[in-house]
């Protein structure tokens, strides 16, 4: 059985279009994740250089 007996009416073009989509999607939520962090590192480096603590992703007076 070939595989495109098991796609059906899916063409090859079609798969690569899915393909790169999915990969695409998951990357700009890679992407995000990974800007998101580096936010918050910055933020928790900023509230302790001001005299404050990061506890629990809050800025909290000592």
């Amino acid at each position: 059985m070939e595989a495109r007996d098991v796609m059906g009416r899916f063409e090859d073009w079609d798969i690569v279009a899915i393909v790169l989509f999915i990969a695409i999607f998951f990357g700009g939520l890679f992407i995000v994740f990974i800007l998101s962090e580096q936010a918050t590192n910055e933020t928790a480096r900023q509230c302790i250089a001001a005299g404050f603590e990061w506890i629990d992703g809050n800025c909290v007076r000592r």
